[in-house]
């Protein structure tokens, strides 16, 4: 028995302590035993502790026999073959010299090979719960399942199997991997699958190869199934060995690639001599017109190699989108490369054009290069680049790049001329963001591959910053923009909003160190139209924002840090959608009735990109006239519109994002569909607010929401309508919401005082009821309750949800009521409401009106007039000119009022404030502020 304590090993931080009893014995010749069992394994390196299972040994080789069987938590080896490890070793030598001198017989002789085999099998089998599990994990590799099982002899040769299952490498997952080995009479076979199941998250196909041996050669036939297990390729190769070379031709004339089938040339081959100069004669044509073609010039005897590709009408989305893994492009391919080799020059011409190119959805237009590389005397290699757009030279590259020991150098110009900016577009994720416009310049780049020195300037011309989901266009100022020392100088650069109002930057973007990019930005702007969009098809927000906006950036651009104050003015007007809300809508009859228009193209996917390494501090002020309305879903039939603002403070640390503040409601509306009740319009009562306490998407919640339902109230057999103020009070959080419906009529002291004198719960059963049916439904007054008249609350609640989505874009709204007067006669109320804002939210005019159908009733067009002006842009004074024909006073009933009336709103910090009229705000506090232009060295010395 053996104990190990805190083995220590040079130059590598790695440390383990286990218990072991195991039994050894040795002749020191040919006879070596080892059996046993190790437990309580403790490895430690510099980032982890690993404790391994417990593990069984029993490994024994002499002179006739050999076997090693090992047990670890569900990893199992059983090996065992005839012979000592001596005779194995000679085994291997024998083979390899039987294999190469068949190879320059350019004959295999399978009978000879399979003479020298081994007499063994071996067995694997090794799960998630096992130290090698974990060592694959730490090197980078990880699978579910690993199953192994081989036999060879001279007289059955090698057979068995070898299975992978969910193989993850480098962010690649492959579901199964296969390979299985068979020899028989006819020779040595094998067959083999990759695939990647349905519910693979990355891609779905299935590969399947399989080949033989024969006497010259060898074979193999390959075939793809995309996730439809439609054939993608289908290829046959053989390979032939020749007297002095090899020879590769396809098995089968007909192939298949990209979905399409190609026919080649009978006399098809590809040969590779043994002094390495190539020779082919290879055309494959489909019936499309598509063409790949490869072919010598044998003539030209001066040159080792003088080979031509050539690619004719290739669409490369058929062929791009079968490849695992590779990005969506699309396009028509022509053109073709030219390698000439010598003994001492090589030279690779190469002249494409791509017309239509489209890369991740982004639209490219036609592109079109020319291409030169020559390799000099002195070991350098010379570049001669040309890239055409749509016809016209855009970029152009010369220069030469030497090779050294651990790395080499580049020294190259390079000249843009009206280089579009949109070609980056496709490569920018989600495209959350794009570019347009145009860039001049040049650059020279010279220095080590490590740390590149490229100097020069570039001239943006009518450049533009787009962001197409959350409505943001800035342009660009068209002042050149320097590059000094790898680094792009960012001297009082303007980005310009629609409104013209710069968004200045100060200094500068790194990119010295292609690996460590970093940044150190300052950035104002006042007044700034940050969003300036009308609704499309892919909007998250769109509308007018208006902000101030003070910030810097630092740091490395894989994770920079932002430190900053916004403030939303209050001529803001931004409308945002929740296309995947959890809050339920109104969709209630969706599984029971759904239409479905054949010809209309599917909607399109909208997946927005998710934010890594990034670190945010911002402090946000939102003024009281900033009007936000939120769709809780894409028709916006539910919604919330509101007006107000607060002070709050954002925080991000990668993906972790909190907030804290208070956002206060001045007012607003909101149209929600709550379970069972029908779809209302709810008026959000001045005060209620929406408080941060770190979750940023779990707010506290204290919310008033009402809405005014005029009903009958019947009482001794009379009938009276009566105006009725119903909704809900939203308390708690937004995960675990507190819903309280509230009642009430102020109007009628009567109804006041029988609903005060009920409990909470028996006023929220009569609110839901009301909300619900639109009928007053207390104790004594159930006996109105009929069929007809619950039917006729529906109806009138279905025509006014119909008619309020129909002109929602007109800012109009009409609702339809019947009411019973004074005398028991019934009447149809016709009533509407137009609200508009003008001027960026600076005006807003409200008209109302309500016209009834019975000739009793005083007609009047107009019931209501307002006329608002914000004198501010933060909405804290307001001048308002008013005329309400019919309000109610407690002591004279209905009375007209109008006037003019002016409305200031104030922040105080205590009641003594009242007074203190000109007190000074506080300044508002700047972003820390770092010198751009200094420069700091290795040591800390600037």
């Amino acid at each position: 028995k053996a104990d190990l304590q805190a083995m220590q090993l040079v130059d590598f931080p790695l440390s383990t302590s286990l218990c072991a009893h195991v039994d050894v014995a040795t002749d020191m010749d040919e006879y070596y035993k080892v059996q046993g069992f190790v437990s309580d394994v403790v490895i430690q390196d510099s980032a982890k502790t690993y404790r391994p299972e417990d593990m069984d040994l029993d490994i024994t080789t002499r002179r006739d026999t050999t076997w090693a069987k090992v047990n670890s938590g569900d990893f199992v080896l059983d090996l065992s073959a005839r012979g000592g490890y001596k005779a194995l070793l000679k085994v291997s030598d024998r083979m390899s010299q039987e294999f190469g001198r068949q190879l320059d017989r350019k004959y295999i002789a399978q009978d000879s090979l399979k003479q020298v085999l081994p007499i063994g099998r071996l067995v694997v089998r090794s799960g998630r719960n096992n130290m090698v599990q974990r060592y694959a994990e730490r090197m980078g590799y990880a699978f579910k399942e690993l199953n192994v099982s081989m036999s060879s002899s001279p007289w059955d040769g090698l057979n068995g199997f070898a299975q992978l299952d969910s193989l993850c490498a480098n962010g690649i997952q492959l579901d199964k991997i296969r390979l299985d080995l068979d020899t028989d009479d006819a020779g040595f076979k094998y067959k083999g699958q990759i695939r990647n199941f349905k519910d693979n998250p990355q891609y779905c196909f299935n590969a399947l190869f399989d080949g033989s041996l024969f006497e010259t050669g060898s074979d193999v036939n390959v075939r793809l199934y995309d996730d439809k297990d439609q054939l993608a390729i289908r290829l046959g190769l053989r390979g032939m060995l020749e007297r002095n070379g090899i020879r590769v031709k396809l098995a089968d004339t007909k192939a298949v690639l990209g979905y399409r089938q190609f026919t080649a040339n009978a006399d098809n081959y590809l040969f590779l001599a043994d002094d390495n100069r190539a020779s082919a004669n290879m055309i494959l044509r489909a019936d499309d017109g598509t063409g790949l073609q490869i072919y010598s010039n044998d003539d030209n005897l001066e040159a080792l190699q003088d080979i031509t590709l050539g690619i004719n009408h290739l669409d490369l989305s058929s062929i791009v989108s079968i490849v695992p893994y590779m990005p969506k492009v699309g396009g028509v391919l022509n053109g073709d490369f030219h390698v000439i080799q010598t003994e001492k020059e090589l030279s690779v011409l190469s002249s494409l054009e791509l017309q239509n190119l489209v890369y991740e959805g982004c639209k490219m237009g036609n592109l079109a290069s020319e291409f030169v590389y020559i390799p000099l005397e002195d070991g350098s290699h010379y570049v001669d680049g040309i890239l055409m757009h749509d016809g016209n030279d855009v970029a152009t590259i010369k220069g030469t790049y030497a090779p050294g020991e651990n790395e080499g150098s580049l020294d190259a110009k390079v000249k843009l001329e009206k280089l579009p900016l949109d070609l980056v577009n496709g490569f920018i994720p989600d495209q959350i963001i794009g570019l347009k416009g145009f860039g001049d310049g040049e650059l020279d780049i010279h220095g080590p591959l490590s740390e590149l020195d490229v100097e020069g300037e570039v001239n943006l011309d009518a450049a533009r910053l787009v962001s197409v989901p959350y409505g943001v266009e800035m342009s660009f100022d068209d002042r050149p923009v320097k590059i000094r020392k790898s680094r792009l100088v960012l001297e009082n650069f303007n980005m310009y909003a629609n409104n013209r109002r710069p968004l200045v930057l100060n200094g500068y973007v790194d990119f010295a160190n292609i690996d460590k990019m970093s940044l150190f930005v300052r950035m104002n702007a006042s007044n700034f139209l940050l969003i300036d969009s009308k609704e499309n098809k892919r909007s998250e927000a769109f509308g007018k924002a208006y902000v101030n906006f003070n910030a810097i950036a630092y740091g490395p651009l894989s994770a920079p840090t932002v430190r900053g104050k916004l403030d939303v003015l209050g001529s803001s007007d931004v409308t945002y959608i929740m296309r995947d809300t959890p809050l339920t809508t109104d969709n209630r009859l969706d599984e029971l009735v759904k239409f479905t228009d054949f010809n209309a193209t599917e909607p399109e996917t909208i997946v927005r990109p998710t934010i890594e390494g990034m670190h945010v501090d911002l402090a946000i002020n939102i003024d009281q006239g900033v009007r936000v309305f939120c769709a809780l879903n894409a028709i916006k039939s539910n919604y919330v519109d509101l007006t107000g603002g607060g002070a709050l403070r954002f925080t991000m640390r990668g993906n972790d994002m909190r907030m804290t503040g208070r956002y206060t409601i001045s007012g607003g509306e909101m149209k929600y569909s709550l379970p069972v009740i029908p779809l209302q319009t709810f008026n959000i009562d001045s005060g209620s607010y929406v408080e941060f306490t770190g979750d940023v998407m779990n707010p506290k919640l204290n919310i008033t929401a009402t809405e005014s339902i005029r009903t009958n109230v019947s009482e001794d057999g009379n009938n009276r309508n009566v105006q009725f103020k119903t909704g809900v009070i939203i308390t708690k959080t937004l995960n675990d919401m507190g819903l309280e419906f509230i009642i009430d009529a102020p109007e009628d002291m009567t109804v006041h005082g029988n609903l005060q004198t009920m409990s909470k719960e028996e006023r929220g059963k009569i609110a839901v009821t009301m909300l619900t049916t639109g009928m007053y439904l207390s104790s004594g007054n159930t006996s109105a309750m009929s069929m007809n008249s619950a039917f006729n609350s529906f109806l009138q609640s279905e025509i006014n949800s119909i008619t309020g989505n129909a002109l929602r874009t007109l800012d109009l709204s009409i609702g339809l009521d019947n009411t019973t007067d004074a005398t028991g006669q019934l009447h149809t109320d016709y009533s509407f409401k137009f609200a508009k804002r003008f001027w960026n939210n600076r005006v807003r005019l409200v008209v109302g009106g309500k016209v009834s159908s019975g000739t009793s009733q005083t007609q009047s067009l107009f019931d209501n007039l307002a006329l608002e002006y914000r004198l501010d842009r933060s909405a804290n004074t307001n001048l308002k000119v008013f005329y309400e024909r019919q309000v109610y006073d407690y002591l004279e009933g209905y009375v007209g009022e109008y006037g003019v009336g002016l409305v200031w709103k104030r922040k105080l910090e205590r009641l003594s404030d009242i007074w203190n009229v000109f007190k000074k705000k506080n300044k508002i506090d700047q972003p820390l502020r770092v010198d751009s232009t200094k420069v700091t060295k290795k040591g800390g010395e600037q």
